[in-house]
């Protein structure tokens, strides 16, 4: 058993307590790891979803998808030397393309909205770490296109 920030994960039965409430856990079998309580969501059937792909989608989004699409945008406009300040924002609207993707994809689909919510939350948070200049492969692909682009 594990003790941390109030949650109580117990391995080998079939419990774990967070903030004095019992909810039986789900195992992700390929890493053995309890799934945070923070990724497990309660819809109204009783069903408890897990975002963890969507997460991992997040995590990766200004990385794999955003900073791409902005410094191929930054090439085609022939604008070799964006200011940085440019060059998030234009980071962030393509992170927003994705969330207005993705909300377009789930918009009639029962018990989705937990999941919309969630991304849009996810998103915004992401978006302040660009900005602000906080997320380094961002910040290392825009040195890198204007250094040697």
């Amino acid at each position: 058993m594990h003790q941390a920030q109030n949650i109580t994960y117990c391995y080998s039965g079939q419990i774990y307590s967070y903030q004095n409430r019992k909810i039986q856990y789900l195992l992700r079998s390929n890493y053995h790891n309890l799934i945070h309580p923070s990724r497990l969501i309660k819809i109204k059937s009783g069903i408890v979803l897990d975002f963890f792909e969507m997460e991992s989608v997040l995590d990766e989004l200004a990385r794999s998808f955003a900073a791409p699409s902005a410094t191929t945008w930054f090439k085609v406009a022939s604008n070799k030397k964006p200011t940085r300040d440019d060059y998030r924002k234009k980071v962030v609207e393509f992170m927003n393309l994705f969330e207005a993707s993705l909300s377009s994809g789930y918009q009639d689909i029962q018990n989705s909205k937990e999941l919309l919510d969630s991304m849009k939350k996810g998103v915004k948070d992401q978006t302040t770490t660009v900005l602000s200049g906080n997320n380094k492969e961002v910040e290392k692909r825009y040195k890198y296109y204007v250094d040697y682009g």
